[in-house]
């Protein structure tokens, strides 16, 4: 009688990875790029050829579970989550290319603004290139460039020229353009309050009579089309003594 020894082992357990993890190129819902996700299946141990590895193509977002088996009908099987893309934001069409667009037409992106597009909205023609909000009106133009819903003009914000007295009078002067009238404000001895002059829009000097002895600072003001809208004070006022 005669016997041999020999071993049966057994395959190593079959395990699964996953590779290359892809997240769609946008989140779930976007105009492109939804369901270019992807993943790759891996299988090491049990007993080749497998059934069910290599790459998984064209997935959204979300939870997924991958069988694979081997050439002994072993399976395992692994979860797999492909997260969510880029967020969408939403673009403004830009006809003529000012940065900013028309409100009304928008298109969503994950990958930066599409080309003939802007990120801001508000233009209020968008056949004109100087027209957007903040923009700046121009003088005379009967144009709402700034889009702020007034065709009117704010007015060039005028410089002051300077002071002449004579005896307890005074005559200032100043430059300015695109103005319905000037508001003159002095102040004597540093009150707090000031005073108010007047003056139409073409003037460029005011004469104020009879002042009363002291130190004097004015500055001025210019109003445009829009009512009661007027530019800043000028950054530093004049000074002038009625002796």
């Amino acid at each position: 009688t005669a016997f041999t020894t020999f071993t049966i082992t057994q395959p190593a357990e079959l395990l699964l990875t996953a590779e290359d993890i892809f997240a769609p190129t946008c989140a779930t819902g976007a105009f492109q790029g939804t369901g270019n996700g992807s993943v790759t299946v891996v299988a090491q141990g049990g007993t080749m050829p497998y059934t069910g590895t290599g790459p998984k193509v064209n997935l959204t977002a979300g939870d997924y579970n991958y069988s694979v088996t081997d050439n002994n009908g072993c399976a395992a099987q692994i979860f797999i989550v492909i997260p969510q893309g880029a967020a969408n934001t939403t673009y403004y069409l830009d006809n003529d290319g000012d940065g900013f667009g028309q409100t009304a037409s928008t298109i969503l992106s994950c990958t930066g603004v599409p080309t003939g597009y802007a990120a801001a909205a508000g233009d209020c023609n968008d056949a004109a290139t100087n027209t957007f909000p903040g923009a700046t009106e121009v003088c005379g133009s009967g144009a709402d460039l700034n889009c702020d819903g007034q065709t009117g003009t704010i007015a060039v914000a005028p410089t002051l020229v300077g002071s002449t007295v004579s005896g307890n009078n005074v005559t200032l002067t100043w430059s300015g353009s695109c103005a319905t009238r000037f508001r003159i404000q002095t102040q004597r001895n540093g009150v707090t309050s000031w005073r108010y002059y007047y003056a139409k829009g073409d003037a460029n000097s005011l004469v104020i009579n009879n002042l009363a002895p002291g130190t004097y600072k004015w500055t001025v003001r210019a109003q445009g089309t829009i009512l009661n809208v007027y530019t800043n004070p000028t950054a530093t006022p004049i000074t002038f003594t009625i002796p």
